[in-house]
């Protein structure tokens, strides 16, 4: 399902409240300033309830999910094992295509426990 389908489905409820509101305040009489109260009730949950939920709707920024696509260096030839830097950490790393030569550029294309299987950049 689309990140913004999620998105709308869990403000769903609050959107309904707006509208009941709405409605409610245009068919019978209430003061003005309660109707404006009621709406800056409501608009304060819809913002808080997107500042709760929008981060569960976005990529993950660590673990496994995170190391998938990422680039780094041989510092060792991979044949097919051996050692690879990413972003100044040291990998345990197994070559999915052969040997990859010590300095090359390569991509991780799989995680399997603390070995990642990787192939040279440009070659996928």
């Amino acid at each position: 399902m689309k990140p913004a389908v999620k998105f709308l489905l869990m403000l769903a409820d609050d959107i309904l409240i707006i509208v009941f509101l709405i409605v409610f305040l245009c068919y019978f009489e209430v003061d003005t300033w309660v109707g404006i109260l009621l709406v800056v009730i409501i608009a304060i949950i819809a913002i808080f309830t997107t500042y709760i939920f929008l981060p569960q709707l976005k990529k993950p920024v660590t673990g496994i999910e995170r190391m998938i696509g990422m680039t780094g260096e041989t510092i060792e030839t991979l044949k097919p094992y051996g050692a690879v830097k990413i972003k100044g950490e040291i990998w345990n790393a197994e070559s999915i295509n052969g040997e990859i030569k010590k300095g090359e550029k390569i991509v991780v294309e799989e995680v399997d426990g603390l070995k990642l299987l990787v192939e040279k950049l440009g070659d996928n």
